[in-house]
């Protein structure tokens, strides 16, 4: 007997695709605190090796997304509405869009950090792979979240959850400060074109924690329509 037209509109749960997308995306955060270790000791070879892994992943992340939204379609019933999830999967995928961008231009540039900036510069950007870590966490609660039914103990897990992405959003944008005004204070010793770029990957990763902060605030809003 064919099946209904109505089971057709009923499609298996988004959250699990948008779980192996972050993932993708954490495996991504993940590689930034060595690539980092290996740009401040300008190993040029490892770094060549991490962007090659970084590229890789961030392909497949952009496949998956695209496999997200194509299977999205407007007659699909989903438990939440299809903007919602179509921007989590957009905020996510900004993740390793941004550290592609940081790694591509470390290299094109042969950038070099002062080494007065190097131990700052490396706390800021373990504050800002932690944020991305906590969102990644959120993610992981929100399949469980809706798995369970939208049980209340899950939902103030995530809610936790979600609180603790933006305590580290806000310490990673005080990190940035940090490694700016030490940027600043060495401006008259840099050259005019590398303190611009220098100041560009700062920008690039302090992104990459409001990033995760976006993540969260997407999922305030899910959360609001369960």
């Amino acid at each position: 007997m064919a099946q209904p037209v109505f089971f057709d509109l009923i499609g298996a749960s988004p959250f699990d695709a948008l779980r192996q997308h972050m993932q993708l995306a954490l495996q991504c955060t993940n590689t930034l605190p060595s690539f980092v270790d290996a740009m401040l000791a300008e190993q040029w070879t490892d770094i060549d090796r991490m962007c090659d892994t970084i590229r890789q992943l961030e392909a497949q992340a952009d496949d998956l997304k695209r496999n997200i939204r194509l299977s999205l379609h407007k007659g699909l019933f989903l438990p939440v509405p299809r903007v919602e999830i179509l921007g989590l999967i957009k905020e996510q995928d900004r993740i390793p869009n941004l550290i592609q961008d940081f790694t591509i231009m470390v290299v094109e540039r042969k950038l070099v950090l002062p080494q007065t900036v190097h131990e700052s510069f490396k706390v800021f950007v373990v504050q800002a792979v932690q944020t991305c870590r906590y969102a990644h966490e959120a993610i992981e609660e929100l399949s469980v979240f809706f798995d369970s039914g939208f049980s209340g103990n899950v939902s103030d897990l995530l809610e936790n959850m979600l609180s603790k992405v933006a305590q580290m959003e806000h310490v990673a944008d005080t990190g940035a400060v940090s490694v700016r005004r030490e940027l600043f204070k060495l401006e008259p010793t840099l050259s005019a074109i590398h303190v611009i770029f220098l100041y560009e990957i700062v920008r690039l990763v302090s992104a990459l924690a409001d990033a995760a902060e976006s993540i969260s605030d997407r999922l305030l809003l899910i959360l609001a329509h369960d």
